[in-house]
């Protein structure tokens, strides 16, 4: 089985019952938000930097909407588990979360969308939720890791150099710099948060 709402697409009519949650959320304010495209295509050059406040208002609206109609996939997710878990399915189930595309709200101040060939639009989050066990984050940054951690009690991490060790044989968690470590777990939390 598939399942494919379409949120957090538009036209962003989050269920009456989230309409007013994440109140204070904003888009995110990243190294590349409303900065200008000085060496970029000629698309990106397009949009007027730095944005009017009217423009980074609606941004953070958007932002803001999309996480509102989430909840209700969240609620629709919640009612799949507990029917798999009735029917006695839930173990012999694997439940994905991914995405079509990344998104962008206001990076090069860009307006909404997500078809450029920036991080920002191409990177989309893969995650297996199998009795929710664990999730990852990879960076290709400057390294080639994988990172991931468990949700159980032991809260366990594993990290892979996957240019030098493909086939993960090695957890290199107590080698790699925990300022990195950090990092990575900063990311995950975003990932997870967003999805």
């Amino acid at each position: 089985m598939m399942l494919s709402p379409p949120a957090p697409h538009a036209p962003w009519t989050a269920a009456p019952q989230y309409q007013k949650e994440f109140s204070d959320v904003k888009a995110p304010r990243d190294g590349s938000f409303n900065k200008p495209a000085v060496d970029k295509h000629w698309l990106l050059r397009q949009p007027a930097n730095p944005m009017v406040s009217s423009s980074v208002d609606f941004l953070d609206d958007v932002y803001r909407k999309r996480w509102q109609t989430l909840l209700s996939v969240d609620d629709m997710v919640e009612q799949l588990v507990k029917k798999l878990n009735d029917t006695k399915q839930l173990n012999n189930t694997y439940i994905f979360y991914t995405s079509d595309n990344g998104y962008h709200t206001g990076q090069f101040s860009l307006p909404i969308g997500g078809r450029q060939l920036y991080e920002f639009d191409i990177r989309i989050p893969l995650m297996d939720a199998y009795n929710n066990t664990y999730a990852c984050v990879r960076t290709l940054v400057g390294h080639n890791l994988q990172y991931c951690e468990f949700a159980d009690n032991e809260s366990f991490v594993e990290v892979y150099n996957l240019t030098s060790d493909a086939s993960q044989l090695e957890n290199i968690v107590k080698k790699v710099d925990p300022a990195l470590l950090q990092a990575m777990n900063q990311q995950l939390i975003k990932l997870q948060s967003c999805a």
